[in-house]
């Protein structure tokens, strides 16, 4: 005979804070603002993992500017420690 406890809620509050990456203009065509995000990895379409240094125009604690004018046009996936967000290049 099986005995089944009773259903308990878990959560993990520092998983909810602060998981909000917003990209934006998207799609977009020079440049995008990021912003929320922690530790920014760039990737395209087919998986590469694309330097992201070589985009950043302004760095700071609260947004990331980058200039994709030369990057084909295309969906990119912005991964952080937080999340994972795509735009689309124009």
């Amino acid at each position: 005979k099986y005995s089944y406890s009773k259903i308990r809620a878990v959560t993990i509050n520092s998983l909810r804070e602060n998981t909000a990456i917003n990209i934006y203009p998207n799609p977009a065509k020079d440049q995008i603002s990021i912003t929320g995000a922690k530790d920014i990895q760039l990737y395209s379409s087919t998986g590469q993992k694309l330097d992201i240094q070589a985009f950043i125009i302004l760095q700071t604690a609260q947004e990331v500017l980058l200039d994709i004018n030369t990057l084909p046009a295309g969906m990119y996936t912005i991964k952080s420690t937080n999340t994972i967000k795509s735009f689309q290049k124009l």
